[in-house]
């Protein structure tokens, strides 16, 4: 079993190296991970056999929540077990822009220095084996007519809106997108009364929350996609009840099958 297992994690790492991922203009060419960062050899884990998930306790969380913008979210796991390399960057995919470099060793997919218009080009200024990105927020407002979320700077007196506590108010959403455990996470809730991105309030928010999970069969090594449309298209009637609606790419079971992970990235 175990020399299977490594020939199965041979090949997944060749076809790692080698994936060729439909990108959007801003992206490399051929997006790919092009080192690991020396660890242990892999071993087969066994099957779980302790006590119940639900009687055993968790460790205490180490990381200062809140995730503040600009700050980078917590990276290193409490109880789900060690980093997996490689791991195949989605910040791209999911029009984030580049990870961070967090490293100059070759490890993980390169990060590129980019031109005057924002253009990435072919000159490499380090790599990204982890795939962080700081924490940013935005807004979005539901167009009136179409019914879709467009950034709120493309506002033309066509803004819905919505009511909350008897008041009628405009549809406008904020929408948070950061990292936890290196997956990739979004949370939407409609934006606050004198709010601003920095300084939210949560004086429409209804205090309950909607935890998107999303499904499917992988076997992990990459970090996922994530895109707002994700929660606008599927949550837009909650959202304009005031619920906040959450959605990482680390509790999507199409890009890991990893129950431990999942528990931890949506418990943190």
């Amino acid at each position: 079993m175990g020399k299977v297992f490594a020939g199965l994690f041979v090949v997944f790492v060749v076809a790692v190296l080698g994936l060729d991922y439909s990108l959007t203009q801003t992206e490399p060419e051929d997006p790919q991970v092009v080192g690991l960062p020396p660890a242990p050899a892999i071993e087969p884990i066994p099957a779980y056999k302790g006590p119940h998930p639900s009687i055993i306790s968790r460790p205490e969380e180490t990381f200062d929540f809140p995730i503040r913008l600009g700050e980078i979210g917590p990276v290193q796991p409490l109880f789900s077990g060690p980093l997996q390399y490689p791991f195949l960057c989605n910040t791209h995919g999911s029009r984030l822009g580049q990870p961070i470099v967090d490293n100059h060793k070759g490890w993980g997919m390169p990060v590129y220095a980019l031109g005057k218009k924002g253009e990435i080009t072919e000159t490499i200024i380090g790599y990204s084996k982890d795939c962080l990105i700081p924490t940013t927020a935005r807004y979005y407002y539901k167009q009136k007519e179409t019914g879709k979320f467009l950034p709120l700077s493309l506002a033309d007196n066509d803004i819905d809106t919505t009511v909350i506590n008897g008041k009628k108010i405009d549809f406008v959403v904020r929408l948070e997108t950061g990292v936890i455990n290196r997956y990739l996470y979004m949370i939407a809730v409609l934006k606050g009364a004198e709010e601003t991105l920095a300084a939210p309030n949560a004086s429409h928010w209804n205090k309950k929350l909607i935890y998107q999970f999303r499904g499917g069969v992988g076997i992990g090594y990459r970090q996922g996609k994530v895109r707002p449309n994700v929660i606008f298209k599927r949550r837009a009637e909650q959202l304009a009840q005031g619920y906040a609606v959450l959605y990482s790419s680390g509790t999507q079971t199409s890009n890991h099958y990893n129950m431990w992970v999942s528990e931890e990235v949506s418990l943190r």
